[in-house]
């Protein structure tokens, strides 16, 4: 799928697990550029958000939606803001909560709800702390938890956990190690993995979450330091693999806070 920072492009590509293979997909309704966010919602469609063009300094509002059972890209409702190196997590009723990110102003704190039966974008609820190019993983229980990222200052090891049920973000533990960038995932027991992340650097660090406990403790380190690569894959119901991670030798930080919006379709 597109997602390059330079030149942009509207070409997307399927890939077929089965035949192991790429194939054509149908071209996408606008550009999408790289940091955006792809989540897959409850009817199976991808919803695309936001997104920034690092060569032409451009922030987008622009989301789209693909539909499998088309195989067509439409438009969807433009964010409220734009945004880049945000996070977009299916909530258990279906909706889609949008967390922090960059703006052409500096780091939000804001949230929105994406309700794919309304086809809308509304407030949510302010975060505790200002972050982007964090990561957020909803937790067994339904909560949602946010993990580290940047603060526009520096590195977090802050996290925090959104509750559905009281529809507010409380602190929670601070990592064993901070980070930004960093790959996560479910693990079957309900633990999380957090491996990865960039500080001035990639680093090769790992840690576990413990729900019951609340804590973090480390982990084995990883072969080399990475990053998280690009989020153009998603997960599905009962599907498992090993983490993928994107090895960077030489890692780029995220760019300025001060790249500009970019114009409306």
């Amino acid at each position: 799928m597109a997602g390059t920072n330079m030149p942009i492009s509207t070409t997307s590509d399927l890939f077929d697990p089965a035949t192991n293979a790429y194939a054509q997909a149908p071209t996408e309704t606008g550009p999408i550029f790289g940091t955006g966010q792809i989540t897959r919602l409850a009817s199976g469609k991808l919803l695309i958000t936001g997104g920034l063009n690092v060569g032409e300094g451009m922030i987008t509002s622009n989301t789209y939606l693909y539909d499998p059972a088309t195989n067509a890209f439409t438009n969807g409702p433009p964010l409220p803001t734009p945004l880049y190196h945000h996070t977009a997590t299916l909530l258990a009723d279906g909706r889609v909560i949008l967390t922090g990110g960059a703006t052409g102003s500096g780091v939000a704190t804001a949230t929105y709800f994406y309700d794919p039966v309304a086809g809308t974008f509304t407030a949510g609820p302010p975060m505790s702390t200002a972050r982007y190019w964090h990561a957020a993983r909803r937790l067994q229980d339904g909560r949602v938890m946010l993990f580290g990222g940047n603060s526009g200052v520096g590195v977090l090891a802050s996290t925090e956990i959104y509750d559905p049920a009281t529809n507010s973000f409380t602190p929670s533990a601070s990592m064993a190690h901070a980070g930004s960038g960093s790959a996560i995932e479910v693990l079957a027991d309900g633990r999380i993995l957090v491996a990865g992340g960039y500080t001035s650097t990639a680093v090769a660090t790992a840690q576990i979450f413990d729900p019951q406990t609340g804590q973090f403790t480390s982990t084995g380190s990883l072969n080399a330091p990475a990053t998280a690569g690009p989020p153009f894959c998603c997960r599905t119901a009962g599907c498992s693999w090993p983490v993928v991670l994107m090895v960077t030798k030489t890692p780029q930080a995220p760019s300025s806070m001060t790249p500009r919006p970019a114009s409306s379709r």
